[in-house]
């Protein structure tokens, strides 16, 4: 990093610019970058990717229709997600937002594993995402949505996700296809998900 505050400057300017290209070519709006300056221009951001094993022995991934999109009618399906604040963990945040949004217990989550990537950055919401696995339990009883946050929420097999997914603003697509095929990676529990998004 140059030492002049002005040439400081221009070199991050640069870096952001040759990551929102590298980004646009590489995985469309998505930039999948290492920290530089990225905490100075993007909000940290925890997201988890939440699954559970249903009743049939499949693994089941959660997603919510946010209130404010339940409002004016937009199909936004969304993960688990908030501010990542300085003093916590990714796993942490996550925890924190899961227990605020979907009103779990401590005890249902199972396991909080942060994935295995380099920081996920959305030059449209300018928002870093750092992500993590979840693991729940007893999918039918521990969602308790809180109804400022969350207007519903949704268990979907991998049979049902894509239409799930479709639901999601492009970016958020993309994202997720790609995070989920990480965690397919590093979770065998989402195995049977490999076929369709592996």
């Amino acid at each position: 990093m140059p030492n002049s505050p002005w040439a400081s400057l221009f070199y991050r300017h640069l870096l952001w610019y040759k990551s929102t290209q590298n980004g646009k070519n590489n995985k469309g709006n998505l930039m999948n970058v290492n920290q530089t300056f990225d905490e100075l221009i993007y909000r940290p951001t925890a997201a988890g990717l939440m699954y559970c094993i249903g009743s049939k022995a499949e693994p089941l991934v959660g997603l919510h229709w946010p209130t404010k999109a339940a409002v004016v009618e937009e199909p936004n399906l969304t993960m688990v997600s908030g501010e990542l604040k300085s003093n916590e963990t990714a796993s942490e945040s996550i925890m924190r937002h899961i227990l605020r949004e979907y009103g779990c217990a401590r005890e249902d989550v199972l396991e909080i594993t942060p994935l295995k990537l380099v920081t996920l950055l959305s030059p449209t919401t300018r928002k870093q995402y750092r992500w993590c696995i979840v693991q729940v339990i007893r999918p039918s009883q521990i969602i308790k949505p809180a109804p400022r946050e969350v207007a519903s929420f949704g268990w979907y097999a991998p049979g049902q996700l894509s239409s799930a997914i479709d639901q999601m603003h492009r970016e958020k697509q993309k994202m997720f296809r790609l995070v989920l095929k990480l965690a397919i990676s590093e979770q065998s529990d989402l195995t049977p998900f490999k076929k369709l998004f592996g």
